[in-house]
């Protein structure tokens, strides 16, 4: 997990990997789930809890495009399942994220 979730942030971030984006994301969501039920998350040692910002940014960006949007929220949520991980700010920016796309695709009934 050390070495996965940083290597997974910079294919995401890395512009030439646009095109995986979408599967960089999953994984990450696939990452972040397995977490939630680690006690690894706990003392850190997953590194999700030293990259939650940059895991954070890149579920929030995976919500704009179409594609990812179901494995960002899935991400997303498995995070703030994760006991003391979200501060009640990056809460707020979550719901805020989310509630965005979905006023954004008010007709899209798979979104909602």
């Amino acid at each position: 997990m050390a070495k996965a979730i940083p290597h997974l942030i910079g294919l995401f971030q890395n512009p030439d990997e646009i095109a995986n984006r979408d599967s960089v994301i999953s994984h990450l969501a696939d990452l972040s789930e397995a977490l939630r039920k680690s006690p690894l998350v706990v003392s850190g040692e997953g590194n999700l809890v030293s990259l939650k910002d940059e895991t954070l940014g890149a579920f929030v960006a995976g919500l704009k495009a179409f594609s990812s949007r179901r494995s960002a929220l899935r991400g997303l949520k498995s995070m703030v399942e994760i006991e003391g991980m979200i501060t009640d700010e990056e809460l707020g920016f979550v719901v805020h994220s989310v509630d965005d796309v979905i006023l954004a695709e008010e007709d899209d009934e798979e979104t909602r």
